[in-house]
């Protein structure tokens, strides 16, 4: 997404991954396909970019929160690069403006791959704010 330098936060209780977007929504192509448009994080975060996304590879994924209310969200694919490894993830978009971190990283994308030491912040930054 062109996004670089993001604060996340690990929730091993968390399945998928989520990212804060501004506002998401389809629209139609001049071939009938549907695009979906959305604006990744806001200017409340620093990796903010202003950069409109738009793609026609998405899909609806059915989500519950951890208070238990399901919602229907769009996910998108990417990669994300963590730790110096590059993972294929998918995020779901939702607005996480409420949220102290704009990126949500869940089970999935950390299963295999890393160990997560729950007495541990901020071990990938060099600065120790978000």
């Amino acid at each position: 997404m062109g996004i670089r330098r993001v604060a996340a936060k690990v929730d091993t209780g968390a399945y998928s991954n989520a990212i804060h977007v501004s506002y998401a929504r389809l629209e139609t192509a001049a071939s009938g396909e549907e695009v979906l448009c959305f604006l990744p994080l806001s200017e409340a975060f620093k990796a903010f970019t202003g950069q409109e996304i738009r793609t026609k590879n998405f899909t609806k994924k059915k989500v519950r929160s951890s208070t238990g209310v399901a919602s229907l969200r769009f996910k998108v694919s990417c990669e994300m690069l963590l730790g110096g490894e590059k993972i294929p993830v998918d995020f779901t978009l939702t607005d996480r403006s409420e949220m102290r971190f704009p990126v949500l990283i869940g089970r999935k994308a950390l299963h295999k791959r890393f160990l997560v030491d729950v007495a541990a912040t901020y071990l990938l930054s060099t600065k120790h704010k978000p």
